[in-house]
């Protein structure tokens, strides 16, 4: 089984844009102008931000028998993180890759299994194993990401839970320790919060009794190795896989502290900056004959590269995006999320996305999540069937 990694390239090719939701075909990127003389029109203070992002896109191989079943699905990630520190970027990237490749010995064994087992013509459901991470708070301090190990055997699904949160300025992998301050019994004032929070949800998920000696043996130890943590917008996000604290049944634990709570405990340098709302309008097209010239910043996903590119920009600024990856439930209506498999910290009118990925002209396959004057905003990106146009789709 060969696991191929996709080279994610930035091409800023100088033309004229076509085939846009906003702006006449054959004419430049209609980034909107302010006339400072009406009172109608203020001029928009947009914050000079510099623009992160981390690519996750998902890639499948499957083992097929002579007779074209599907024995085996493989699910794993290529990582292509843009930040402003080369050096730190590459180290960051080949550590989580290692990571992320660290149970697939796994992976091969599930494989020769399924090839041992597999009896032509009788009832098969695949096996599969999928290693896939999905980034839950990106910015130009942290990237941190929540993943899980998945995998089927014939008899049994499992899922193990996994995390790696970086610090962006020095590339290194953080536990508990490098994150707290320096107060005095922050170590223990983080605990007690962490166990009010298991105890609200104590009855309702079956906590084991012993649940609050096993958080307290955690932090009593090294906590330089202390790594069952990620970074949320709102908070440090705990976890506990089954049987750690809780019986199978319950799944994965997962409580949040906010940071509200955390002040005095955690080290100033990890709060995250305060997002001022300003209004904002996103615009999409196709790539070619686009005039980049207009533009500073460029984060890419590449997720096919024979697809067609396709462009996203923003009058303005958006916070927070993130691009899902997923499927159309036509029975229920709505998106399916496989996992987000893009993330950046904003998007200014300085800055564009490019998509090398193949836009559906019908149900939707990806879904942009971003949060614009202060709420949470979510589009479809898909195309019109009949114009070609890219379209960004509000969900109704």
């Amino acid at each position: 089984m060969k696991k191929l990694l996709c080279a994610l390239l930035c091409a800023c090719l100088i033309l004229s844009f076509s085939a846009c939701q906003t702006g006449a075909p054959g004419g430049t990127l209609p980034i909107p102008t302010v006339d400072p003389t009406q009172p109608s029109n203020p001029i928009v203070q947009v914050p000079n931000l510099n623009m992160v992002s981390v690519s996750l896109p998902l890639i499948h191989e499957s083992t097929l028998a002579s007779d074209g079943t599907e024995l085996f699905r493989f699910t794993f990630q290529d990582v292509a993180l843009d930040i402003p520190d080369a050096t730190v970027a590459k180290a960051i990237t080949l550590d989580l890759l290692q990571r992320m490749d660290s149970n697939t010995e796994e992976a091969v064994n599930l494989e020769k299994q399924a090839k041992a087992a597999y009896v032509s013509g009788a009832a098969w459901t695949p096996y599969y194993y999928e290693v896939i991470y999905t980034p839950v708070r990106m910015d130009e301090t942290v990237l941190s990401l929540f993943g899980t190990h998945n995998s089927y055997d014939g008899f049994m699904q499992s899922i193990i839970p996994a995390s790696a949160t970086y610090d962006l300025t020095s590339g290194k992998y953080l536990a508990i320790s490098d994150i707290l301050s320096e107060t005095d019994g922050a170590s223990a004032s983080l605990c007690e919060k962490l166990i009010a929070k298991l105890d609200a949800i104590a009855k309702d998920k079956s906590l084991f009794p012993t649940y609050k000696t096993t958080i307290e043996s955690s932090f009593s130890m090294d906590l330089n190795r202390y790594y069952n943590w990620y970074f949320t917008r709102e908070g440090i996000c705990f976890y506990f896989a089954p049987y750690d604290i809780a019986p199978n049944s319950a799944g994965t634990i997962q409580v949040t502290v906010p940071y509200t709570e955390l002040v005095g405990i955690l080290n100033d340098a990890y709060f995250p900056t305060e997002q001022p709302g300003i209004a904002a309008t996103l615009s999409a097209g196709w790539f070619e004959n686009a005039d980049l010239t207009q533009f500073d910043q460029f984060a890419d996903f590449l997720a096919h590269p024979d697809a067609k590119r396709s462009i996203i920009w923003v009058d303005t600024v958006v916070y927070d995006v993130r691009l899902e990856q997923g499927h159309w439930d036509t029975e229920n209506n709505t998106f399916v999320s496989e996992g987000a498999v893009f993330a950046a910290n904003c998007l200014t009118e300085g800055d564009v996305l490019m998509l090398r990925y193949e836009l559906p002209a019908s149900a939707p396959t990806l879904q942009l999540r971003y949060t614009g004057n202060g709420t949470e905003q979510i589009r479809y990106i898909t195309k019109d069937a009949t114009s070609g146009d890219v379209l960004l789709v509000s969900p109704t």
